[in-house]
């Protein structure tokens, strides 16, 4: 796996300059050690901002390439918009928590076969729609924050990413009905853990706390 993700990288940034790249995918390693290959894309791709999924086995285990820095790790939110999801990683080397429960967005039609647990091998019928959940969706929901950010200002990745996180300001939760034309609120915690949930305008949403 390891080997697929980091040349799928280079292939992305060896046929035009890239910026930003979401990658909702990764990868576990023997004895947890971090992982050479990804080590040397950062040193030598050190422009490139990286927002990467945290995993969805419920360990603190490092989940690679999220938990190296200077990629942005992101676990998930559970539906209620308050807690860790069940099934997110966690540990000090996530930077970030978005809505990763409950998602919905538009699907194949036809029959699918389950190849994962817990529904393996069940069959389920779809008709253009599904519901998702997984660290995979809560990614994009933070690179979606940036490039916003990056077209509203039309500033580099990395400084449209420390834009975001200076515009959500301290405890107690600010809320705040649009960023550049979408309702957020956000929670930041500190050092470690910043929680976002993607929510109804401010003036209906639901009190926040941090974990």
């Amino acid at each position: 796996i390891e080997h697929v993700l980091f040349s799928t990288l280079e292939a992305l940034t060896g046929t035009h300059p890239r910026d930003l790249i979401n990658l909702s995918a990764g990868t576990y390693t023997r004895q947890d050690l971090p992982p050479l290959s990804f080590t040397d894309f950062f040193t030598r791709h050190s422009g490139i901002t990286l927002v990467a999924a945290a995993g969805n086995d419920r360990t603190a285990r490092p989940f690679w390439p999220a938990a190296l820095k200077p990629p942005i790790s992101v676990g998930a939110l559970g539906a209620d918009r308050l807690h860790r999801a069940w099934f997110s990683n966690y540990g000090a080397w996530v930077d970030v928590y978005a809505l990763g429960e409950g998602l919905v967005n538009a699907f194949a039609t036809g029959l699918y076969t389950y190849q994962e647990p817990p529904k393996r091998p069940a069959k389920q019928a779809f008709t253009g729609m599904a519901r998702w959940s997984g660290t995979s969706f809560s990614a994009p929901l933070v690179a979606g924050l940036i490039v916003a950010e990056m077209a509203r200002t039309g500033a580099p990745a990395a400084d449209a990413w420390a834009a975001v996180l200076a515009a959500l300001g301290p405890l107690p939760i600010m809320l705040f009905q649009g960023f550049n034309g979408f309702p957020w609120a956000a929670a930041f915690a500190p050092a470690t853990y910043l929680f976002w949930a993607m929510l109804r305008p401010a003036a209906r949403a639901p009190n926040l706390h941090a974990m």
